[in-house]
């Protein structure tokens, strides 16, 4: 609840969002490539409602990886976009 309130408060959103907030870093090699997709399909089929994260702005990977799997921008921050799928 206290990353909600704080993305609500950082992203001024017009409502607190509801559901799902996840944060991880990957360090991407050959050894890791693909976990992050691994680990959001997983949570897509066993979770149901909104899922949020954020990207730092200058992560072009990541960003690719995550509109791929059909997060859109929901806003930007100072540093970072907040992304979500519904």
């Amino acid at each position: 609840e206290t990353d909600k309130k704080r993305l609500f408060t950082k992203y001024k959103l017009q409502e607190r969002p509801s559901g799902l907030y996840i944060a991880f870093i990957v360090k991407t090699d050959d050894a890791t490539k693909g976990f992050a997709s691994h680990v959001l399909d997983e949570l897509k089929k066993s979770f149901d409602g909104p899922i949020f994260l954020e990207v730092t702005r200058s992560n072009a990977e990541a960003i690719a990886v995550y509109e791929r799997l059909g997060f859109i921008r929901v806003k930007t921050g100072v540093s970072q976009h907040l992304y979500r799928l519904t």
